[in-house]
């Protein structure tokens, strides 16, 4: 049981952020070079932070600083899209909000991103799926090191060979500085007492989707209605924040695997919505079926947990 759940959780981890997201279309991401680099990425990274987590004996707002951590090593170390000006997916964060060669507004936003959609949901999801293993460990010591070098070197070809723009010195310190900080205040939250008190799983499921929703809303929409990027920047903390205190709810005592479903409902079903308006433009109607395939998983997973 425990393989499954591993593999389960190396699968979902680039399928919600990358095929999901749009980042990787069905045509890209079911590409075999490029599927290999991502669940050697993604997969491996989600799996191993899991581990990390329960090693740390912390909860989910442990795992959603160890979640930043690991956004800051695909974004700033992998793909290196904080410094890169000519980055694909950038648009206007390009320019809007860079200062002194970084990305700044595009770093904390992607340092969220991955965090709740890379890392944070798969696992909530998988140890919903699987109970009776979700508080033990998955990986031996030895499969522990074996995914570490699989991530190494995905890493490195990666950084070398897929994304050719080197920055300065200035941003691999930076991203190591900030990595440093996450792990720091994951290993704080990890010492954090339990909530005593937990949202109901329909009210979970409302504001991570009212959470979700604003969070993509404001990133698509920020560089066009606020002239100041440093407020824009502000704001972006800000929904930092209130993610973190969503997540830790599912630090209660309380916490069933309802709790963590409905949780993990909200943010999925963003991003599927997200899909099917991708799916509408011209040359990506391949994110329609994505959409709306998930959407359907959705309502009837909840439909089972209320039979239940």
């Amino acid at each position: 049981m425990k393989r499954k759940a591993a593999i389960a959780l190396m699968l979902l981890s680039p399928v919600v952020a990358e095929l999901l997201s749009g980042s990787a279309p069905p045509r890209e991401f079911f590409n075999p070079l490029i599927f290999l680099l991502l669940i050697s990425l993604y997969g491996t990274s989600a799996l191993l932070l899991r581990e990390l987590k329960l090693y740390m004996n912390g909860g989910y707002t442990c795992l959603l600083f160890l979640g930043m951590m690991y956004g800051v090593l695909e974004e700033g170390i992998a793909v290196k899209s904080f410094f890169d000006p000519s980055w694909p997916d950038l648009g206007p964060y390009g320019l809007y909000g860079r200062w002194h060669g970084v990305n700044w507004i595009w770093l904390v936003n992607l340092t969220v991103y991955h965090s709740v959609w890379s890392i944070v949901i798969p696992v909530s999801i998988v140890e919903s799926i699987f109970p009776s293993i979700s508080e033990e460990r998955w990986l031996s010591r030895r499969g522990y090191l074996v995914l570490l070098s699989i991530l190494t070197t995905d890493l490195i070809v990666i950084n070398r060979f897929v994304t050719k723009y080197q920055p300065e010195a200035f941003g691999y310190i930076l991203s190591f500085a900030l990595m440093s900080i996450f792990l720091y205040l994951s290993k704080i939250c990890a010492k954090r007492r339990e909530r005593e008190r937990i949202a109901s799983p329909r009210k979970l499921l409302i504001y991570s989707f009212t959470w979700s929703m604003l969070f993509f809303i404001l990133f698509f929409t920020m560089p066009l209605f606020m002239p100041y990027p440093v407020i824009s920047l502000g704001i972006s903390i800000l929904m930092g924040y209130l993610i973190f205190l969503l997540v830790s709810y599912l630090d209660s005592s309380l916490t069933s695997k309802e709790h963590k479903l409905y949780f993990s409902m909200g943010p999925i079903a963003s991003l599927a919505i997200l899909a099917i308006l991708q799916g509408l433009q011209p040359g990506k109607i391949d994110m329609l079926p994505v959409g709306i395939v998930c959407l359907i998983l959705i309502f009837l997973a909840l439909r089972k947990i209320e039979k239940h």
